[in-house]
């Protein structure tokens, strides 16, 4: 299950790599809202930006865009 986080709630996932799971949020940059995906399943906290919300939930879940 993929989880939809604030801002905040991701830096804290990335640095402090807890909770585990899977994590997104978005950010304003400009005129455009950009994702944040965040693979902490493993406690690496693993993360990617992206344009669309869809392409960052496929990359979460491991689906090829």
């Amino acid at each position: 299950m993929v989880n939809e986080i604030t801002q905040q709630e991701g830096i804290r996932v990335t640095k402090n790599k807890e909770p585990k799971g899977l994590f997104y949020y978005s950010f304003p940059l400009g005129d455009l809202d950009y994702y944040v995906g965040i693979n902490n399943s493993k406690g690496k906290a693993i993360t990617g930006i992206f344009k669309t919300k869809d392409e960052c939930i496929n990359w979460l879940i491991g689906k090829s865009i």
